[in-house]
């Protein structure tokens, strides 16, 4: 259920990971020993679109800074 967006993210995503669960596509990545989700998306094609790709590493960056304050 889990998969490394590897080649098919292109070489600026490819450190991004989907959880799949029916059409919904649980994007994120690991920190850690976790796995932070940052966006979902339901899906119908095959490729994911470059604007929730980009909205995801956003997302994590935010995520990154929030934590970082927190500790």
């Amino acid at each position: 259920m889990f998969r490394s967006l590897g080649a098919s993210g292109g070489r600026k995503y490819s450190h991004l990971w989907e959880f799949k669960a029916n059409q919904w596509r649980f994007l994120g990545d690991y920190r850690g020993r976790r796995f932070v989700v940052a966006h979902a998306v339901r899906k119908k094609n095959d490729d994911h679109k470059e604007a929730t790709l980009e909205r995801t590493v956003r997302i994590l960056a935010e995520n990154d800074s929030i934590e970082s304050r927190n500790r």
